[in-house]
This record gives structure tokens, C-alpha cells and sequence, in this order.
């Protein structure tokens, strides 16, 4: 992580040298009613996945990728104008064509400050909403050698994909499950918490779980139960780390 003083404070993260303007960070009231934050996630992890998974060997083209599949999909780029609406604050936010530079989006903040979004920084952009969020990054994916005719090796990629959806959702803690627990965890209500960033949220959730693990730990260790050597302190493995 490379911004870890904002991501502590709350703070807007200033992106301009990569022509990204200054970002807010999304608050837990964001998603407490029609928006949903798995929906927010969904054009910035597909970028993260194409990265991670080596979708641009030859040439970075996040953007242009994404544009072509909105042209048969306009959804997709409504939705990443409505999210990229919460992130700069502002609605004047438009595609412009640039003729052999393609196709950038054009965002103007209300001070006035003007970033855009294209090829050059569209991956960077997405790698941070992932941080912000508190979301992991998409593993490489390894796929198995399947032999068969065309037709057979794309019906198995299917049943595949749909059986790791459904086991996905299925472990999935919903948001306002995490919004919940830390009510109940920190003793106090919706309206206290609700002005938090998401990630302020997040980390509060993965710090009180762990300290709660690691008294349960020493609880058994008293009792005799504890078989490892040492106790690791419980922000050992949460331990926030800047790149």
C-alpha cells in the first residue's frame, strides 16, 4: 500500500501524477442503500484480474479493452461513470475521443481540478479502489489442461465458473453484515460509524477479529490446549505495510 496515512485518516488521496486528480474515499453510507459495494468493485477488479493474469503481454490497454466491451454492453460504462461519480464528488464526467489517442474519460472536479482516465493510469486506478476497499487483489488463475472438442472444453469452463461463483457468494460475508458486527463489536450504533471510510471500517472488522483470536488463543494456551510454540501478537499478521 502506498497510501496508508489516508487510508488511516480518512483522507482524500491526491492521484495527480497520474493524471488522476484527487480521489474521496468511499464512506460506509455509500453502501448502506442502493448502491452495492461488490457492484462498485466490478470494472476496477476486472482490470486488476486482465493485469494479473497477463491479459496485457504485448500492450497495456485496460481502457480500450473496457470501452470496446461497453459498446456491447453500455452498462458497463454507465455504472463506472455512476462510481466514478462517488470517487471524484462531481458529475462532470464525460467520454471525449481523442482521435488516434482513442477514448478518454474526462472528469472536472468541483474545484475545478481536471484528470482523466485512459490507457495510462486506468489499472493504476483500479489497483488503489482494490486498497481503498479493502479488497484482495484477483489471484493468477491456473487452468486445467481439458481435452475434448472446442464445444466440451467451453461447457467444463462454464459449470467451473458458475461452481466458483456460487462458492464464492456462499462464503461471502455481506457488507452490512461487517457494518453489523462492528456496531456490536465496538459498543456503539449505525450513526456513529456511518461517516467512516470503508476501509476504516474493514480494518477495524480484521483488527477486532484478530484480537479476539488471539485471546482465544491464550485462552487455550492457559488451559493446555495450545500446541504451537509461541503466541504471535494478534497484528502480526495484520500489520499495515506502505510500498
Amino acid at each position: 500500500m502506498k497510501y496508508t496515512k489516508e487510508l488511516v485518516t480518512g483522507e482524500d488521496i491526491n492521484l495527480k501524477e497520474f493524471n488522476l486528480g484527487i480521489i474521496k474515499q468511499p464512506k460506509v453510507a455509500n453502501f448502506m442503500s442502493e448502491l452495492d459495494i461488490i457492484d462498485f468493485l466490478k470494472p476496477f477488479y476486472m482490470v486488476r484480474h486482465w493485469n494479473n493474469n497477463d491479459a496485457f503481454k504485448e500492450k497495456e490497454l485496460p481502457f480500450s479493452i473496457y470501452y470496446s466491451l461497453s459498446q456491447k454492453n453500455n452498462a458497463l460504462m454507465l455504472d463506472l461513470i455512476l462510481y466514478l461519480i462517488v470517487l471524484y464528488d462531481t458529475k462532470d464526467i464525460k467520454l471525449i475521443n481523442c482521435g488516434d489517442d482513442g477514448v478518454k474519460i474526462h472528469i472536472k472536479n468541483k474545484d475545478g481540478i481536471e484528470s482523466f482516465i485512459d490507457d495510462s493510469n486506468f489499472n493504476i486506478l483500479s489497483k488503489i479502489i482494490l486498497e481503498i476497499l479493502s479488497y484482495d487483489e484477483p489471484k493468477k488463475e491456473e487452468k486445467q489442461k481439458i481435452e475434448g472438442s472446442a464445444e466440451d472444453i467451453a461447457l467444463f469452463e462454464k459449470y467451473e465458473r458458475e461452481y466458483k461463483e456460487k462458492q464464492a457468494k456462499k462464503n461471502a460475508i455481506y457488507f452490512e453484515e461487517i457494518v453489523r458486527q462492528v456496531i456490536h463489536m465496538r459498543k456503539t450504533t449505525y450513526d456513529e460509524i456511518k461517516n467512516w471510510t470503508v476501509w476504516q471500517l474493514q480494518d477495524t472488522y480484521k483488527s477486532e477479529k484478530a484480537m479476539e483470536d488471539y485471546q482465544l488463543t491464550w485462552k487455550l494456551a492457559l488451559a493446555g490446549a495450545y500446541k504451537g510454540k509461541e503466541i504471535p501478537q494478534w497484528y502480526t499478521n495484520n500489520k499495515l505495510m506502505r510500498d
